[in-house]
């Protein structure tokens, strides 16, 4: 057995307005503060990031200290010896790549124009043809 009952009142429109907000209210369920916070919108300004450049930390690396290597010392070449080294190359029939080495890589005609300061250089040329020097 159902039983309805209908009740009219007649109410000021503040009265009114005061119960239809109690009975909004009254459905409603309060929202948790987890709540609020996912439904609601956040508006945050957005700012670039920075690069992230790599900071690469260098370490001292020692400087090895040079240690004296012996070497022998320079020997400076007289056109005597020079002379002396360059005739067996001569006398076995190679005068003429003695005369073509003096003039293409020296500028030279004869061994006595050659400047002392390419004596050295004049003597590893003819060590490699086969001089004695």
């Amino acid at each position: 057995m159902e039983i309805k009952v209908n009740v009219n009142i007649e109410l000021g429109d503040r009265t009114f307005n005061l119960f239809k907000e109690l009975f909004n209210l009254a459905g409603k369920k309060e929202k948790t503060p987890l709540e609020k916070a996912v439904s609601e919108p956040v508006s945050t300004p957005v700012e670039p990031i920075p690069e992230v450049k790599e900071v690469v930390e260098e370490k001292p690396v020692a400087t090895p200290v040079p240690t004296a290597v012996p070497t022998a010392p320079v020997h400076t070449y007289t056109l005597q010896e020079l002379g002396n080294a360059a005739r067996p190359i001569c006398d076995a029939g190679r005068g003429k790549e003695i005369s073509t080495l003096l003039q293409k890589q020296f500028g030279v005609k004869s061994l006595g124009e050659l400047s002392p300061d390419r004596y050295g250089e004049f003597a590893t040329a003819i060590r490699a043809m086969g001089a004695n020097i």
